[in-house]
């Protein structure tokens, strides 16, 4: 069990081997089922850690859209409220349907005169140009984000490789002194 190749996980269990004695089968064991425990957390890891291309775009694209969508109705609201404030202001008048014998029909007592309209009226005036740009420069920053983070799993990813390979060979070894002893 002196050997120069054992990994440099195992020298204190081979310090304790050399010292226990009796209980030398039992502590191995202990050992050999503490680090398959560990690999199979490191495995599962790696499953959680998957980064799914299809998943990034699909997302991106639902996000692209929905902001597209509310970007669009902002614009519409502020246009909607922008002509109302316009009738308001002309106060327009209808002709009476009956003709000259009735007066006009006053517009002006039938447009709502909300709060929200008076804010809506400084809300951006998009179209679907700038819906749609202003959609796509949020796809592109969640593409970047996603693409930082996916660079981020894959260097923990490459981590949990290198740590099931050392726990493969501590495994090795743990098996041959189990067989040798």
């Amino acid at each position: 069990m002196a050997n120069t190749q054992t990994p440099v996980g195992l020298l204190l269990v081979q310090d304790v081997l050399t010292r226990v004695g009796k209980r030398r089968q039992e502590v191995i064991e202990y050992e050999i089922t503490r680090r398959e425990s560990e690999r199979l957390m490191y495995r599962n890891m790696l499953g959680l850690n998957r980064f799914h291309l299809w998943s990034v775009v699909r997302s991106t694209a639902v996000a692209g859209v929905i902001v597209f969508l509310l970007a669009f109705m902002v614009g519409g609201i502020a246009n909607l409220a922008q002509m109302l404030e316009r009738l308001q202001k002309n106060g327009i008048s209808l002709p009476s349907v009956l003709g000259a014998t009735l007066p006009p029909i006053d517009v002006h007592a039938y447009i709502p005169q909300t709060a929200f309209l008076t804010y809506a009226t400084h809300l951006p005036l998009w179209g679907a140009f700038d819906a749609l740009r202003l959609a796509l420069i949020i796809m592109i920053a969640l593409l970047a984000w996603r693409a930082w983070r996916g660079f981020r799993v894959w260097k923990q990813s490459k981590l949990y490789y290198r740590m099931l390979e050392e726990l493969e060979e501590e495994l090795g070894a743990l098996r041959e002194w189990k067989s040798l002893s």
